[in-house]
């Protein structure tokens, strides 16, 4: 009977010790709370410090962007990191993002912002979320 007790442990440890993080593919950053991306890290959208993205009902000559403050929590460990999120900035974006994302055999295919931007409306700071979706590799 110990012997089973003990094995039984054993697995459950090793499972808990490979826990995905991005079962679903998909992960959400808010302000509203940390988000754990790896068995010691959590993200967490700190700032929204400038959102000049077209609005999705106007005609623009440019797409614009989002700047953000990301949260980094490590352990006891916190550090803040601009992002620019658009087009241009998406390599650096993803390369940042993968060495605090625990992937499991996926790659990050899009970094988006939400809500989309409406003519006239405005989006509070809470309400902002960058979403992370994730696509596994071949």
């Amino acid at each position: 009977m110990k012997k089973l007790i003990i094995v039984v442990t054993l697995i459950l440890v090793s499972c808990n010790s490979i826990k995905d993080f991005t079962k679903d593919g998909v992960l959400e950053i808010s302000s509203l709370k940390k988000v754990q991306v790896s068995e010691t890290t959590f993200l967490k959208i700190e700032k929204i410090v400038s959102d000049s993205r077209c609005p999705k009902d106007v005609n623009c000559v440019r797409a614009g962007e989002v700047k953000l403050i990301l949260g980094v929590y490590e352990q006891v460990d916190r550090s803040e990191v601009s992002l620019t999120i658009d087009h241009l900035n998406f390599e650096s974006n993803k390369k940042f993002l993968e060495n605090y994302i625990k992937l499991n055999n996926q790659m990050i295919s899009t970094i988006q912002i939400y809500p989309e931007k409406i003519a006239g409306q405005t989006i509070k700071p809470q309400d902002y979320l960058l979403k992370i979706v994730l696509e596994k590799k071949n």
